[in-house]
């Protein structure tokens, strides 16, 4: 039976960033959800973070043999940390893209994901945005915080 898996993979997503990232980019949490909603105060104490939300749409098409659905979701992550202005901020923010995306490539069929009638084909960064809306947002709120966002696609194949 066919079956959308996008509460499934995105608590493997933020399964993987917690274990993964959290000491190395000195993470407070990974969230599920976007920033829009959280009041500022709210937010500043959860930097430096972590938000995965489901993004733009979910492709479904047909796969003729054997009867399948070849299913395309992205998610949108945002990281925002708080940066020492004294640094480089370009090199943080690149270091820390870095550091996502090749944990991404580490896991890029979601090994530990086990889905009902499906199979994940692959989990793949597919753009990086350098300055997303969230950055001037965050900046608003404190001139030391910023953020970078990453649309990743993840292919899934299940049974009808």
């Amino acid at each position: 039976m066919a079956r959308l898996h996008i509460n499934e993979i995105l608590d493997e997503l933020l399964s993987l960033m917690e274990t993964n990232l959290k000491t190395s980019l000195n993470l407070q949490g990974v969230y599920r959800g976007g920033l829009e909603w959280l009041p500022p105060n709210d937010l500043t104490s959860m930097v430096n973070g972590i938000w995965i939300k489901p993004s733009l749409t979910t492709d479904i098409a047909t796969v003729q043999m054997p009867k399948a659905l070849q299913m395309t979701y992205r998610f949108r992550i945002v990281l925002v940390r708080r940066m020492d202005l004294t640094n480089n901020v370009l090199k943080t923010k690149t270091d820390d893209a870095e550091s996502i995306v090749e944990m991404i490539y580490d896991n890029f069929q979601l090994p530990n994901l086990s889905l009902t009638g499906g199979q994940v084909l692959w989990c793949l960064p597919i753009s990086i945005e350098w300055e997303p809306e969230e950055d001037s947002f965050t900046a608003a709120l404190s001139a030391d915080l910023t953020a970078t966002a990453f649309l990743i696609e993840v292919q899934v194949r299940t049974r009808i």
